[in-house]
């Protein structure tokens, strides 16, 4: 009977371990562990991913997590010349979060590539990937999984972070360990 007991406990212990978040990826090269969302589409051509890494193999609480918010812009014909007057936030410097009955700032970093995805080539044809990506801490971050509801604001554009696309973030935060 103890014996059952005790690896019943066993059993409790390995279950209720931290949870893993959507993507897990390990290089080996860095010696480094990331956890992410993976690309989360919320609204049409628009998305987010948040990530952030550890060293070794070993989860430890990270300095730093990344959230990119992104979109893609189609091209329609135009060329390397006029890529700058597609895109909607080159001047953006900073991307504000609306949650908990107040709106944070953070400073928001823009780049933009031509997307070499296989399905974008064949099904939109030429189109640019846009992104602004912000840097949190981990309370930050976690603030942020524990709302219901967080609005986005990227220049003039808005998405509204609710339930299912909500739901990586929290996921990932539930894996932070307490620092």
């Amino acid at each position: 009977m103890l014996r059952i007991t005790i690896a019943s406990l066993a059993v409790v212990a390995f279950v209720q371990q931290a949870p893993k978040p959507p993507q897990v990826e390990y290089d080996a090269k860095r010696d480094v562990t990331t956890y992410s969302t993976g690309d989360v589409q919320t609204q049409g051509h628009s998305g987010y991913g948040a990530r952030f890494e550890f060293p070794g193999k070993t989860l430890s609480a990270p300095a730093v997590i990344s959230i990119g918010f992104g979109a893609l812009r189609l091209t329609h014909g135009a060329g390397p010349d006029q890529y700058q007057a597609l895109l909607h936030w080159n001047d953006v410097k900073t991307v504000s979060l609306a949650f908990g009955g107040a709106t944070h700032d953070y400073p928001a970093t823009h780049a933009y590539s031509v997307s070499k995805n296989k399905q974008v080539l064949m099904f939109l044809g030429h189109a640019l990937e846009e992104s602004l990506s912000i840097s949190l801490t981990s309370p930050q971050f976690r603030d942020i999984a524990a709302a219901d509801t967080v609005q986005v604001q990227l220049g003039k554009d808005t998405q509204i972070l609710k339930g299912k696309s909500l739901a990586p973030i929290k996921k990932l935060a539930a894996c932070i360990p307490a620092s």
